[in-house]
């Protein structure tokens, strides 16, 4: 069986000084059955999501583009912000879990305006400073979120 798979995405300002968060609220999860899994407190994060069966495709070279596709999906959705997202750009490696993946990639390309109310699953988004993310971001995000900082400082694409 194939892993599932999750896309999160750091969109940094084209100065590379701010970086979008989205504020997650309080989500109760359940199994196919309804039953609960767990409840997801309300908190910080990074937009993203799940791919979906419409994110599945290939580029000319059979590079497979599912994970792309559902970066340039989720973030839209979650934060009104269109990303330019491609093969190229910066992608961490994948976080293997026991039943899926989480891929993180990094942008500085992005247009549109953010949603002014809440959306969904989705109660704020703003801009924090590159060095001082929100306060209580999820753990795991901010795990993958300073991966990548540090990982662009190595590349020298950060100060």
């Amino acid at each position: 069986m194939e892993k599932s798979k999750t896309v999160f995405v750091v969109v940094l300002d084209s100065r590379r000084k701010l970086v979008l968060w989205v504020l997650n609220k309080e989500d109760v999860v359940k199994n196919e059955d309804g039953t609960v899994k767990f409840t997801k407190p309300e908190g910080w994060g990074l937009p993203g999501g799940g791919t979906e069966e419409e994110d599945r495709n290939h580029d000319k070279d059979g590079f497979d583009l599912t994970e792309i596709n559902a970066g340039k999906r989720e973030v839209p959705e979650e934060t009104g912000y269109y990303i330019e997202l491609d093969k190229y750009d910066f992608r961490l490696d994948p976080e293997e879990r026991e039943d899926h993946q989480i891929i993180t990639f990094a942008t500085t390309k992005f247009s549109g305006e953010t949603h002014k109310h809440s959306i969904g699953e989705i109660k704020q988004v703003d801009w924090f400073p590159i060095y001082n993310p929100p306060k209580n971001a999820y753990k795991g995000h901010l795990r993958r979120y300073w991966k990548v900082i540090k990982a662009l400082k190595e590349m020298e694409a950060l100060v």
